[in-house]
């Protein structure tokens, strides 16, 4: 079974590093990426495109 992808957006860069720890420890789930902003989000989501995306509004 493939890992749940997690995109972390947050304006933070404490909280990005801190939703990250955690979720690094979740077996069957991967960071692929945190950014500080919707537009950098979507340049990575060309890329990589996640299952889920944590962000704050």
């Amino acid at each position: 079974m493939s890992k749940i992808k997690v995109l972390i957006v947050d304006d933070s860069a404490t909280v990005r590093k801190v939703i990250g720890s955690i979720l690094e420890n979740v077996v069957d789930m991967e960071v692929t990426g945190a950014v500080e902003n919707p537009v950098f989000a979507m340049r990575r989501m060309e890329v990589d495109w996640p299952d889920v995306i944590v962000l704050d509004i």
